[in-house]
């Protein structure tokens, strides 16, 4: 998680590729961020230290909650492409994910709370 917090602070500055899936119009359920080698080096592998011997990509994509409501992150992906020599020295193919989610606002609410206790008390009898 402090590799998302500390890391991600400078996403805006990244060239960002809104994705095909469009809620309400205007505004997209998911961003993302394609990284050169660079930014994927500062970003992302200078605490990682993933050893690889060809670089083939990653991106950071931000999924985003409701048009109807607040927006907000739901869940952050990070996906590196890379590939790297065997024993033999064939080059291999690895694809390393990170996917952390984060609870809706609503989810944390006292609200929230109540029906957790009232669902709780229900599946007890």
């Amino acid at each position: 998680m402090n590799l998302l917090v500390d890391r991600l602070k400078g996403i805006g500055k990244l060239k960002m590729k809104p994705g095909d899936d469009i809620k309400k119009f205007d505004q997209p359920n998911t961003v993302g961020y394609s990284l050169t080698e660079s930014e994927f080096q500062t970003i992302i592998n200078d605490k990682l230290n993933i050893q690889y011997d060809e670089y083939d990509g990653a991106t950071i994509v931000l999924h985003l909650g409701s048009a109807n409501g607040p927006m907000q992150i739901l869940q952050v992906s990070i996906d590196i492409d890379y590939k790297k020599k065997n024993d033999e020295g064939k080059l291999v193919e690895y694809i390393f994910q990170i996917k952390t989610y984060f609870n809706k606002k609503q989810d944390n609410n006292q609200d929230a709370k109540k029906e957790y206790v009232g669902y709780k008390a229900q599946y007890k009898k």
